[in-house]
């Protein structure tokens, strides 16, 4: 599950992603924690093993959460160009390192 922060989860870039990975593709919004406090997304994340958090909030996510092997967190700083979050999100899972789950 790729699940995608308030400030990326636009309906065109969900549906990019969703075009090319296999797994479900959500907001945090849809899950139900609209207006989630930054400091609570880890918890929201533990619910659901494996997962992929995407934001561009990354001056509050970067180096400041924590790691768990329950999940992945994916900041991109793209200064307001949220369009490229789909390929580069795309070419960044291709990786060796990243391609599974057990990798990340």
């Amino acid at each position: 599950m790729i699940i995608l922060d308030e400030s990326v989860g636009a309906d065109k870039i969900r549906d990019e992603i969703r075009a090319w990975h296999k797994c479900e593709v959500t907001t945090v919004h849809t899950l139900g924690f609209s207006g989630m406090q930054d400091t609570a997304i880890p918890a929201l994340l533990r619910r659901h093993p494996g997962c992929i958090f995407v934001t561009d909030n990354w001056s509050d996510f970067w180096n400041k959460v924590k790691g768990h092997p329950d999940f992945t967190i994916i900041c991109f700083d793209v200064s307001g160009r949220r369009q490229l979050i789909p390929g580069c999100l795309k070419l960044l899972l291709k990786q060796p390192d990243l391609r599974t789950r057990k990798k990340r």
